[in-house]
């Protein structure tokens, strides 16, 4: 089992018997743990972590930005998306899901 910690992660790392699709697409700076199976157009994306025995079906993508905006002056401006996403042991993500990283309100827009 792949134990993941925040402050000291091992970026890029892919575990042992992950069946990628030549389709799916994986950030250098994700890290996927072991059995972690992605599907045909399955997209992961930098700073997302990812435990063991995980299926990705097709078309998923996870650690993208989200859509949400705020006011402000009277124009509406992006809420920035910082962060991880963390997938956790024996997850599976049906087709076309998508898994946008957090948000802060905290930050200056």
């Amino acid at each position: 089992m792949l134990k993941i910690s925040y402050l000291n992660k091992k970026i890029g790392v892919i575990g042992v018997n992950c069946p990628i699709h030549p389709t799916a697409i994986v950030s250098p700076q994700a890290t996927l743990g072991d059995r972690v199976l992605a599907g045909e157009f399955a997209i992961v994306r930098e700073n997302v972590l990812i435990e063991d025995d995980v299926y990705l079906e097709a078309g998923v993508t996870i650690g993208i930005n989200g859509i949400l905006y705020r006011h402000v002056n009277n124009a509406l401006k992006l809420i920035p998306h910082g962060g991880i996403v963390h997938i956790e042991q024996g997850a599976s993500l049906l087709a076309n899901a998508s898994v946008v990283r957090v948000f802060s309100l905290v930050q200056k827009l």
